[in-house]
């Protein structure tokens, strides 16, 4: 089923039952279940499936047709109309209806509209009334007042789309507006065509519902001095599953200042707007050679710019007051927080057994710890006596004597030991023939004698 923005306004004006093809289901159209579902309900005992078949399919189309339309109200009269068939309508409504108010999910609007305040209901007749169309006054008044006899024109709610309803309008407020902020009746049933979901009745009624069964809506009287005495309706809307606080006088001083800022800022574009012209008047009567009316359009220029500046000077004042306001609100929700940190911290404080003097004690405890630790230490890093007497300078040579022992030669070393003697015996062998050919007059027998053995040996 589609549900569309101009469906729910033909219900509104001219075309009150006339409805999409699209809203019917397609069981609609069959010709041999639909008309045993037309006709009046069997005995439950009969056949106890079909009868609950047949009483869920009727419960359905009801649930389809309000939020078809965006309401909550309904009548027989209005859904024998509405589910005409061929030229016949249900004869089974009335079941239909004692039935879902036995379950709770249906109330006659008499006992609904439990009023919050008579203006409530004062505002809810003149908003209607407003555009007649097709309704009538009679008509208009029986709806939101209620009938004095149960008949079928007998308005009910259903309590289930009301529920929905009431989420819907929830969810305008949060993205158009905002939670625990006054709005005024006026400008929330000023686009009320644009809410998804719901009609302006719809509205009327989630409200209703809101301010006197959830207590998420609050609704109230104000009067705005200087407007000849002319009232307004306030909603203040809370969070999903919170209930609501009255509207304080400081809520309804902002109002008050937003209104004003609104009307100012208001003023001074249509003061604006009149200064073009009159600025254009001027150029034009200095085209035409008019140049008393110029000066005429021009001083009534210099007036307005006047006015303007004072407008302009009241609307600084009036914002600067606004941003007090609003910063005084921002100190006391940071002051609140640092409040809730300081009482969380002195619980934990006080939970744990923590205080100024423990906390002193211990790190009074600590500091003789530490002290008594670095006592301690020096104490057993000190040289013991009788233990390191022992000169420096001995223990570095017997490290030496060591070392020097580690380095004796083996026995490869002594080969080449013995190598490097033949080698330095040779240069003295050379030395000494070089030494007897410089010596001639020597005997040989005597020289012979002085070369050693071992050069013999060697000669050999």
């Amino acid at each position: 089923m589609n549900k569309s923005k101009n469906n729910r306004r033909s219900l509104d004006t001219n075309k009150l039952y006339v409805l999409d093809k699209d809203f019917y289901p397609d069981r609609w159209e069959d010709d041999m279940f639909m008309s045993s579902i037309m006709y009046n309900f069997r005995p439950k005992e009969v056949n106890p499936e079909y009868y609950e078949q047949k009483m869920q399919f009727w419960k359905d189309m009801i649930e389809l047709y309000c939020d078809y339309k965006g309401s909550c109200s309904i009548s027989i009269n209005e859904l024998k109309d509405v589910f005409r068939r061929k030229g016949t309508s249900p004869y089974c409504l009335s079941d239909v209806l004692n039935q879902m108010q036995s379950e709770g999910n249906l109330q006659d609007k008499i006992s609904f509209m439990q009023k919050p305040n008579e203006s409530w209901t004062s505002w809810t007749i003149n908003t209607f009334i407003y555009k007649p169309a097709n309704w009538g006054f009679s008509k208009i008044k029986e709806k939101v007042i209620g009938a004095g006899n149960q008949s079928d024109d007998t308005v009910f709610i259903v309590k289930s789309a009301v529920q929905k309803q009431a989420r819907l309008l929830q969810e305008h407020v949060k993205k158009q507006h905002s939670y625990n902020n006054i709005i005024s009746m006026d400008d929330l049933m000023k686009h009320a065509d644009d809410i998804e979901g719901l009609s302006r009745e719809g509205i009327f009624f989630a409200l209703q519902y809101m301010s006197v069964y959830t207590k998420t809506a609050y609704i109230e009287e104000h009067q705005t001095a200087g407007e000849n005495h002319h009232h307004k309706l306030l909603v203040k809307f809370s969070e999903p599953h919170k209930s609501v606080e009255p509207i304080k006088e400081l809520e309804r001083s902002i109002y008050n200042l937003e209104h004003t800022e609104r009307f100012l800022i208001e003023t001074i574009e249509k003061k604006e707007s009149y200064l073009n012209s009159v600025l254009s008047d001027v150029k034009n009567c200095l085209k035409d050679g008019k140049k008393q009316m110029a000066k005429t359009y021009l001083r009534k220029k210099h007036l307005l710019e006047s006015d303007i500046n004072k407008t302009m000077s009241i609307l600084d004042n009036v914002q600067a007051m606004l941003q007090r306001i609003h910063n005084s609100k921002s100190d006391k929700e940071i002051l609140s927080a640092y409040k809730m940190g300081s009482d969380s911290i002195k619980n934990t404080f006080v939970k744990s057994g923590i205080n100024i003097d423990n906390v002193q004690d211990i790190i009074e405890d600590m500091r003789e710890v530490i002290e008594d630790q670095d006592e301690y230490e020096n104490i057993l890093s000190s040289p013991i006596r009788g233990l390191n007497d022992i000169d420096d300078s001995e223990l570095e040579k017997e490290l030496n004597d060591i070392i020097n022992e580690n380095k004796k030669p083996g026995p490869k070393d002594d080969k080449s030991n013995k190598a490097v003697e033949d080698l330095n015996l040779l240069d003295l062998e050379m030395r000494l023939k070089r030494l007897r050919s410089d010596l001639p007059d020597l005997d040989d027998e005597t020289t012979s004698t002085t070369v050693p053995r071992s050069h013999e040996k060697f000669t050999q």
